[in-house]
């Protein structure tokens, strides 16, 4: 990888800055040395498993930028290429040209990394120490980035999103699902608690770690997690998700 790498930085010279590390370093210190190295005015990421397609994407975005100057963020739609290998267009998403992070986390939709471009000037001047060790960086990053700025939102399909590939794919299931909990509580904190009303709703996590002990047979640590789940609903007065956790439940011990 690294000789082709090499190859298109002569044949394109000056079109690459290229970063090698003798080590591993981990996702998370290699995203901040990257972002440290990006010398633009905006930054836009691209993953080795995606790809754009859409020609004038980054124009779109500067462009954007340009119009609306409060912003530091802003995503587009996507396309997923899935198992079969085939490209599908996701749902239309009904979102304003402009919303607050606090609107965009209601809605429950993370923008694809793949589609966002931000401005160079809106990374901390510091990262916090769980970047570094959060498997979900893209996440944190929006929440770095959008502390006092608006986000800007371009209703068109700019990339695809290549499912089930890449270092989270291959990561142990627990792993990444504590390591989310984890990073959340971080930061909840690191934000003031600004934003708690949707850190503190975890059904996700916990649903997800009772199905892959369960799975494991670890039935203990699976309804120690079931019940954490049926307590964060009634906690947060989620009637539906309390519904939602006892269908899971069932299915659950229907499949197994």
């Amino acid at each position: 990888t690294q000789s082709i790498i090499l190859s298109y930085s002569k044949i394109h010279n000056g079109k690459f800055k290229l970063l090698f590390h003798k080590e591993n370093i981990g996702a998370g210190k290699n995203h901040i040395s990257v972002m440290e190295a990006c010398e633009g005015k905006y930054i836009a990421m691209l993953e080795g498993d995606d790809y754009w397609t859409d020609p004038l994407k980054l124009q779109k975005q500067v462009d954007f930028f340009e119009e609306h100057k409060y912003c530091n963020y802003v995503f587009t739609k996507k396309k997923r290429l899935k198992l079969d290998n085939k490209i599908y267009s996701e749902p239309d998403l009904f979102l304003p040209k402009v919303l607050t992070l606090s609107q965009l986390l209601k809605t429950k939709i993370f923008p694809f990394t793949g589609t966002v471009m931000f401005k160079s000037e809106a990374l901390p001047n510091k990262y916090p120490s769980f970047f570094e060790t959060a498997f979900n960086g893209d996440w944190v990053l929006m929440f770095l980035i959008n502390q006092n700025s608006k986000i800007g939102f371009i209703n068109e399909e700019t990339a695809v999103y290549r499912e089930n590939v890449g270092i989270i794919k291959t990561t142990n299931k627990i792993k990444q699902l504590k390591n989310g909990l984890k990073t959340a509580k971080s930061l909840d904190k690191y934000t003031n608690y600004k934003y708690h009303y949707y850190f503190k709703k975890r059904y996700y996590n916990y649903e997800k770690l009772s199905r892959e002990y369960f799975l494991q047979r670890k039935l203990f640590m699976s309804i120690f997690y079931f019940f954490k789940r049926v307590v964060n609903s009634l906690l947060n007065k989620e009637k539906h998700s309390l519904r939602n956790s006892l269908n899971f439940l069932k299915h659950t011990l229907k499949r197994n």
